[in-house]
């Protein structure tokens, strides 16, 4: 069942970059992330509700759950289209940036970690940082020489910084917390001040791409969103967040052959740093991943 899951996510999140460049041909970034956040917590909150699951929280859980809800979830999900648009935008390959973004989440967590959870890094781990961040400033370096600006890739960067804070927290603290009430609350308090805000400011551009845009929003909230959490914190509770975060290397690798399907422009300049930055992740995490491969797994 797993390896199916396995397989399931690296589809369904591998697809969400191309979804959010043809959504933004009628909205605007904040309502797509809106309304992902409004589909994704209808659905898990069906699911909760299906396990019959209780309320994990108390009063004083709520200024966190708040804060990692602005952290985790509605600074990533707006900013992330937002950069596809400007990347589409400037060089042709907006949904192909997003997805390379997401190869930054191990090596990130990995920095993270190491002060939040109190991890003294080893060699192997400063070694794989700095030539992660060396490869990380190749990447961009190609970006800039295609016209995309550094504040643009400066914003790009805030998308696997928050992704990986939030993991890290929620590891530090809410592990043992039911995934399908924790990711449905996050996403619920997300959906509270964004959609005011998109259906106040935004607006929704009527032309030939409007039902297509319609549903792949919906299918983003639902299934790329909702569904897909499950299955991803399902592997996490399953098998450890190892196995889980393998994904990081085959939902690029999904996306960017997507984007190239679609006409946008890749790169070999491009591809060479990404595939060191993975190099970079396997090098830190291959002790680790030799170790958990004899320990048994949970049932």
């Amino acid at each position: 069942m797993y390896p199916l899951l396995f397989i399931g996510i690296t589809i369904l999140w591998g697809t969400s970059f191309l979804l959010m460049k043809k959504t933004l041909l009628v909205f605007e970034p904040v309502t797509v992330a809106a309304v992902r956040m409004v589909f994704g917590s209808v659905t898990l909150s069906i699911l909760w509700y299906w396990r019959g699951t209780r309320w994990p929280f108390t009063a004083r859980d709520w200024p966190r759950l708040v804060l990692m809800a602005l952290v985790a979830y509605i600074v990533p999900f707006v900013v992330q289209p937002t950069v596809i648009q400007l990347v589409e935008r400037y060089a042709n390959h907006g949904s192909a940036f997003g997805a390379m973004m997401v190869s930054f989440v191990p090596l990130l967590t990995i920095i993270v970690s190491l002060p939040m959870l109190g991890i003294r890094p080893s060699a192997r781990q400063l070694l794989g940082v700095l030539g992660g961040m060396v490869c990380i400033g190749w990447l961009y370096r190609n970006e800039v020489s295609m016209n995309v600006p550094w504040w643009c890739l400066a914003l790009g960067s805030i998308t696997p910084l928050c992704y990986a804070l939030g993991n890290t927290y929620i590891k530090r603290r809410w592990s043992d917390k039911p995934v399908t009430v924790m990711i449905a609350t996050f996403l619920a308090i997300s959906a509270l001040p964004t959609t005011p805000y998109a259906l106040a400011v935004e607006e929704i551009t009527i032309n030939e791409s409007f039902i297509m845009a319609c549903v792949c929003l919906v299918t983003l909230g639902v299934v790329n969103t909702g569904l897909s959490s499950y299955m991803f914190f399902k592997i996490v509770q399953d098998r450890g967040p190892l196995y889980a975060g393998m994904t990081a290397y085959t939902i690029p690798c999904t996306a960017i052959v997507l984007a190239w399907l679609d006409g946008e422009v890749i790169r070999v300049g491009q591809l060479v740093p990404i595939a060191g930055v993975l190099a970079m992740v396997a090098l830190v995490q291959a002790p680790v991943l030799k170790t958990q491969a004899g320990r048994p797994h949970a049932r």
